[in-house]
């Protein structure tokens, strides 16, 4: 998946912000937020040039994973 700062992070945020002419560093958090949502999704391979955040959104995910799956067998030797 390939989302960085593309024109169309551009005009999702346009459209809910009802800002014009986004310059590309501000359109940083749609493309991790459409990395969050690939990744969700299954996505295993994200291009990106933004490397140190697209690793943050990953990380963190993978962490809710297995925090998740931790929460799951506690649940299920509490009953």
């Amino acid at each position: 998946m390939v989302f960085q700062r593309k024109s169309f992070i551009e005009i999702v945020i346009k459209n809910l912000t009802k800002r014009e002419n986004l310059p590309p560093e501000e359109r940083v958090f749609g493309s991790l937020g459409a990395t969050a949502f690939a990744v969700m999704n299954g996505a295993h391979i994200v291009r990106t040039h933004d490397v140190q955040g697209n690793g943050r959104v990953f990380n963190n995910f993978r962490y809710n994973q297995r925090l998740q799956g931790c929460l799951k067998v506690l649940t299920g030797l509490l009953m």
